[in-house]
C-alpha cells in the first residue's frame, strides 16, 4: 500500500505540473481533473495503508525503505515506460528511436521541474511514516532535496 501511496502521488504530481504549464483551457482542466483523481486515488490506498500498517506492525524504517525504493522507480521506470508507449502509439517508426524518446524524456523533465509545486507531494510522500510535527519539520529538508534530486534530474 505504501509503494502504491508513491505511484499515486508521482502520477498528481506530473498531471498538476502538466495543468501549470499549459495555458491551453481543455488540457489544464484535464489535467487538474487527472490530478485530482490521483490524489483520491492516493487516499484510498492511504486507508488500506493504515489498516494493514497496524495489523503487520511495519516500522516507519521499513515504510521509508518503501518510499524511497518506489520513488526511484517512478523516475527510472514508470515514466520511461509511459513515453515509450507515448511515442509507439502517436510515432511507430520513431518508437524505437532511442535518441527521440530521451529527448521527449528530457522535455518532459524541464516540463516537470519548471511547474512543479514540491509542498503537495512533500506531504503526500511523508504522510505515511505518521511522524509527529517536530520530526516531520526535521527530516522535511533532506527528504525535499532527495525528492528533487529524485524527480528534478
Amino acid at each position: 500500500m505504501t509503494a502504491r501511496c508513491v505511484v499515486e502521488t508521482g502520477t498528481a504530481t506530473y498531471y498538476r505540473a502538466m495543468a501549470r504549464s499549459t495555458t491551453e483551457p481543455v488540457l489544464q482542466d484535464l489535467a487538474t481533473r487527472i490530478a485530482t483523481d490521483e490524489v483520491n486515488h492516493y487516499k484510498h490506498f492511504y486507508r488500506f495503508f493504515r489498516r494493514y500498517r497496524a495489523q503487520e506492525k511495519l516500522s516507519r524504517f521499513r515504510v521509508m525503505g518503501t518510499i524511497g525504493r518506489r520513488t526511484l522507480e517512478l523516475k527510472s521506470e514508470d515514466a520511461d515506460c509511459a513515453i515509450r508507449h507515448v511515442v509507439k502509439a502517436r510515432s511507430p517508426g520513431r518508437a524505437s528511436d532511442t535518441a527521440y524518446v530521451q529527448k521527449l524524456s528530457a522535455d518532459m523533465n524541464s516540463t516537470i521541474r519548471t511547474n512543479l509545486s514540491a509542498g503537495t507531494t512533500l506531504k503526500m510522500l511523508m504522510r505515511p511514516l505518521e511522524l509527529p510535527a517536530r520530526v516531520q519539520t526535521v527530516i522535511q529538508y533532506p527528504i525535499k532535496q532527495f525528492m528533487q534530486h529524485v524527480f528534478l534530474r
